[in-house]
């Protein structure tokens, strides 16, 4: 970056750096196309060294995830173009005609995750621990989770 006479910076990047990063998708990615996690962490300029300590590569991962997050939401809600992770290899601009269908996907994987954890959590109850009201509670919201899953079913599909 030059520094003019006054030592002021030519050009102020913004932060945090994916704001930066939106202009370069913009002018350099359109739907379909697959954005490559390299190009990512340069744009983002973080740099990944070849040796450190497992806490280093953590806090570089922390930010480069702190960083596609904004990415994401920005480039949904400002230019309409959704990024789905492609595994191992970077993030996908999906085609707006494909928007329908992932989000109901990603609605589908969340709430049945979500109904999982649910049941779990009423299955290993501790019943010697409870009253016969919270007992009576705890079966009635088994009853709700099982209404809330035929919904989704029925629903979601």
């Amino acid at each position: 970056m030059s520094t003019p006479a006054n030592n002021l910076p030519a050009k102020l990047p913004y932060h945090p750096a994916y704001k930066q990063t939106i202009a370069a998708v913009l002018s350099t990615f359109t739907y379909g196309d697959i954005i490559d996690h390299g190009w990512l962490y340069n744009e983002f300029g973080i740099v990944v060294p070849v040796t450190g300590d497992k806490q280093k590569f953590q806090k570089i991962a922390i930010e480069y995830m702190v960083q596609i997050e904004g990415l994401k939401e920005e480039l949904l809600e400002k230019h309409s173009m959704k990024l789905v992770s492609v595994y191992a290899v970077g993030y996908k601009i999906i085609m707006p005609s494909e928007h329908s269908a992932e989000a109901m996907s990603t609605l589908k994987s969340k709430v049945s995750k979500e109904i999982k954890k649910a049941v779990n959590t009423l299955r290993y109850v501790n019943e010697n621990m409870l009253t016969q009201a919270e007992i009576q509670e705890k079966d009635a919201n088994v009853g709700k989770i099982a209404a809330v899953t035929a919904f989704s079913k029925n629903r979601l599909t």
